[in-house]
């Protein structure tokens, strides 16, 4: 599996008895994203998640384990929806790419912590 070039700047291990959560948050500019980065949030992730629960399983390790990773734009949504050149690129479809915006009301960090945080009380 591929997992180059995406080095987060933040992990988020959030663990109780037999499941865990790891998030990968990586604050970034976007205006010269690599297609590899957003990828890897999208599907490498997922395909990294896959093999380790498949490994647990064999181990016969009862653990649930999530992994999610997200990039957490520095650049603001105005400037980077030319993103594709045109200028037409919605919130939502950067969202579909695991990509949020940093704004003042924090709602990137709700994207985040969303229905992980409930599982672990």
């Amino acid at each position: 599996m591929e997992t180059n070039p995406f080095y987060p700047d933040f992990i988020i291990w959030i663990k109780k008895r037999d499941k865990q959560d790891i998030v990968f948050v990586d604050p970034k500019g976007i205006l010269h994203l690599a297609k590899e980065k957003v990828r890897f949030c999208k599907d490498i992730i997922k395909e990294i998640e896959k093999s380790l629960q498949e490994k647990l399983k064999k181990q016969k390790d009862k653990t649930e384990l999530n992994l999610f990773a997200y990039i957490i734009s520095v650049t603001p949504y105005a400037k980077a929806r030319a993103y594709d050149g045109e200028g037409r690129l919605r919130k939502e479809e950067f969202k579909e790419d695991k990509i949020h915006f940093q704004e003042k009301n924090l709602e990137y960090l709700k994207v985040i912590f969303e229905g992980k945080l409930s599982n672990y009380k």
